[in-house]
């Protein structure tokens, strides 16, 4: 009976423990604030012929109505952040329900991979 108890118990425990939600978004390309609700979020690029440069669309569906900041973050081919004037935070307001699309351009032609992030409070609220 004492081993019964005991299988019982850690059987339980093994029920009680929850392994958090994984996100439904690509991880690698986005860094969401846990606050922010969005749905069927992705990021679709392509290159551009004429001069190279990456085009990203980014869209999603708004869970709730809310005022958000986004930007793109730009890396060469050896992982380096490309630092530029297009790389400033955006603000950008989501509606519940409702879908929204972004876009942004790379600044060279030497970005290779971009990362998304969007928040609620970008600090100190100055854009840039």
């Amino acid at each position: 009976m004492k081993k019964f108890f005991a299988l019982f118990f850690v059987v339980l425990l093994g029920a009680c423990a929850t392994t958090p939600a994984e996100p439904d978004y690509d991880t690698k390309i986005f860094f969401v604030d846990p606050g922010i609700k969005l749905q069927q979020l992705e990021a679709r690029h392509f290159t551009r012929e004429n001069d190279g440069h990456i085009l990203v669309n980014i869209s999603g569906i708004g869970t709730t109505n809310q005022t958000v900041y986004y930007k793109v973050d730009w890396f060469n081919e050896f992982g380096m952040p490309m630092k530029s004037i297009m790389s400033t935070w955006k603000s950008a307001k989501i509606v519940k329900n409702m879908p929204f699309n972004w876009s942004a351009v790379s600044p060279s032609p030497k970005a290779t991979t971009f990362k998304v992030m969007i928040t609620k409070n970008i600090g100190d609220g100055i854009l840039n």
